[in-house]
C-alpha cells in the first residue's frame, strides 16, 4: 500500500489477501493415496497422490525411480475408485522436495501444475474432485 490510502482501500487489499489464502486452503483436497503414474520424456513413473486441486497435485515418489526435473513437462494419469481412470493431465513440475529432512530420504515430493486440460478430462476430474470434497463436508 501507497501512503495516502484510503480505509476502504485497505480493507479492500487485506480482503484480497485472505480470499486468496482460504481459496488455496478450500481447493486442495487430501486424498487416500491413490495411485498414480507420471509420465515425462521416454520414463514413467509410480506414485501416490497426496493431495490435489483443480489447478494441481502433490504426490510422493521413490528417489530410485526416473524422474522428471522441475519445470518438466509431465503426462498424469490418476487411478480411481471402482477401477477407474483419469489419463493424460497435461502439466509441469513447479516444485520437488524432499519428504523427510534427511540427505538420505527414501521419497521425493514432486508438486505438478496442471496446463491444457482437455474438456472431457476437465469436466470427469471436476465430478472426481465433487466427490472427493463430498467426503470432505
Amino acid at each position: 500500500m501507497v501512503k495516502p490510502f484510503t480505509i476502504a482501500g485497505f480493507i479492500q487489499k487485506i480482503t484480497a489477501v485472505v480470499d486468496k489464502f482460504n481459496r488455496r486452503q478450500f481447493e486442495r483436497y487430501e486424498t487416500d493415496s491413490l495411485p498414480l503414474t507420471i509420465r515425462f520424456n521416454a520414463h514413467s513413473a509410480k506414485g501416490q497422490l497426496i493431495d490435489i486441486s483443480l489447478r494441481g497435485l502433490l504426490s510422493i515418489f521413490r528417489r530410485e525411480a526416473a524422474l522428471p526435473h522441475v519445470l518438466g513437462k509431465v503426462s498424469i494419469d490418476l487411478e480411481l475408485e471402482n477401477n477407474m481412470t483419469l489419463s493424460g493431465m497435461e502439466g509441469f513440475v513447479i516444485r520437488i522436495q524432499a519428504a523427510e529432512a534427511y540427505i538420505d530420504s527414501e521419497y521425493i515430493k514432486f508438486v505438478v501444475k496442471f496446463i491444457n486440460l482437455n474438456p472431457a478430462v476437465e469436466k470427469e476430474f471436476s465430478n472426481y474432485l465433487k466427490r472427493v470434497r463430498s467426503y470432505h463436508w
